[in-house]
């Protein structure tokens, strides 16, 4: 059973915590702290992938040419890799300004910047995902070449 509270409850505990009049002030800080980390991490996550694609353009064809599964890993794992990048940027990095948010009271208007930080967060996580599976296919595909290597030949 989840601990986590609903938008609603997020939103009044930030209230809560911020009394007063610079209550809204002092929710809109700790959630643009929140948008920091959500972009700090998935820059991290463009690094991992901006390797991947350059270690390949130097490895790739000679990993490619070892046999067909490690051609099949090698291109779904960069596919997939892609997919990651893709969330990355179009979901996780996209912008919208918390001050494009107005609700009909404070609570209404955090509500809405709330949402848009969960929406971030689960696509930061599909990507974080799809890092993983595409990393996987990719280090298997070293692994057959690795496997199948001969000094000079490979299989």
């Amino acid at each position: 059973m989840s601990n986590l509270l609903s938008e609603r409850e997020e939103v009044e505990a930030l209230l809560s915590y911020h009394p007063g009049p610079t209550g809204m002030a002092g929710a809109l800080n700790v959630l643009a702290n929140q948008f920091n980390v959500l972009q700090g991490r998935s820059q991290l996550l463009l690094s991992l992938s901006t390797l991947v694609l350059t270690i390949t353009g130097f490895s790739g064809p000679k990993i490619a040419a070892t046999n067909a599964l490690a051609r099949w890993m090698l291109a779904g794992g960069i596919f997939i890799v892609l997919l990651s990048t893709a969330f990355t940027l179009i979901q996780t990095l996209s912008v919208r300004w918390t001050t494009q948010f107005k609700g009909a009271t404070d609570a209404d208007t955090l509500e809405g910047i709330v949402r848009n930080r969960n929406r971030k967060t689960r696509f930061f996580a599909l990507s974080i995902c799809l890092l993983v599976i595409g990393l996987a296919c990719y280090v298997g595909s070293i692994i057959v070449f690795l496997l199948c290597y001969q000094e000079g030949v490979s299989r």
